[in-house]
């Protein structure tokens, strides 16, 4: 993307200068176009792998939590956790 995107500005420089053609500026800036829709989708496409992983991944959650008082004045927690995975995977 980056040396499409280099080549278009370069014909455009040109093309302002009377030196390059209108063929020449519309063909790099439609590859720096397709160049960036191809880079955004790469991008895209490598975001959801990166959150298709969480799908497989172990899910606990806090079902419940109690906090009490010993009889000798200590702090206790009791927690009781829970699956929430997908267990059909």
């Amino acid at each position: 993307m980056e040396i499409t995107q280099s080549d278009y500005e370069e014909i455009k420089d040109l093309f302002e200068q009377n030196i390059g053609t209108l063929e020449e500026l519309n063909g790099a800036q439609s590859a720096y176009q397709q160049a960036r829709l191809s880079y955004e989708r790469a991008v895209f496409n490598l975001e959801k792998t990166r959150l298709g992983f969480l799908e497989d991944a172990t899910h606990i959650t806090i079902h419940q939590a109690k906090k009490y008082r010993t009889a000798d004045g200590r702090r206790q927690l009791d927690i009781t956790l829970e699956n929430a995975s997908n267990l059909k995977q």
